[in-house]
């Protein structure tokens, strides 16, 4: 399968965001595969990373993707410094209407305070809009799979299942995080993939290992 190598945006520090766009498969509606959205998250920017040569040889996906390995990269380049200014990337997305009105605040504009990444990931989810966004993060405890919003459920389970991680079913996700936006705005499901954290004993390599094989399955056509 061919993929098209973009540079969606630059970050704070004028970093390019690259993104890979499967080819020669139509839909409206495509299949985001994300990490990084913390910098400092290295299991899922790892397990993209692996995933894509396999994606390029693949002759069985069926499904129009979107493969975004890291949106923080500065925090990746330069974990001492973060995201810049101090900031929390994930905790800088617009807030829509909804839940404006549930939380009783000032109405946030999306031009307010928006940081490039942010600005360069609406653009491209607005030009190839998403039917569904698998986001690997690392856990801040224990590993789960979140599901966020009702259609995501069943491919939610399954990867639950095939990774012997727990399932939490959440369509309430904490306003401002990319989770929430894209459920809001784009009316997408949203599943979240929460890694352990890697440690002597347990290598990046080790915990992504099994991952890999169940979202190979899965883009195949088989599950999804």
């Amino acid at each position: 399968m061919d993929f098209a190598e973009l540079v969606i945006g630059k970050t704070l520090l004028d970093n390019p965001i690259k993104a890979s766009l499967s080819q020669n498969l139509y839909n409206d509606k495509w299949l985001y595969l994300m990490a990084g959205i913390h910098g400092n998250e290295i299991e899922g920017i790892y397990l993209l990373k692996e995933l894509l040569p396999w994606l390029k040889d693949s002759i069985k996906l069926t499904i129009p993707c979107i493969l975004i390995q890291n949106i923080d990269i500065d925090s990746y380049l330069f974990p001492e410094q973060g995201s810049g200014h101090g900031s929390n990337l994930n905790n800088l997305f617009p807030i829509s209407s909804f839940r404006i009105t549930e939380s009783n605040k000032k109405i946030i504009t999306a031009q307010q305070n928006m940081r490039p990444e942010i600005i360069s990931l609406i653009k491209t989810l607005t030009n190839y809009p998403p039917q569904m966004v698998i986001n690997f993060r690392t856990a801040k405890h224990s590993p789960k799979v979140i599901s966020i919003g009702d259609s995501g459920l069943s491919l939610a389970s399954y990867i639950s299942k095939a990774l012997n991680y727990p399932l939490v079913s959440d369509n309430r996700p904490n306003p401002r995080t990319m989770e929430a936006f894209i459920y809001d705005f784009f009316l997408c499901p949203v599943i979240g993939v929460r890694f352990p954290h890697f440690t002597k004993n347990k290598t990046v390599q080790s915990i992504c290992s099994d991952t890999i094989g169940c979202i190979q399955q899965l883009l195949s056509g088989q599950i999804y």
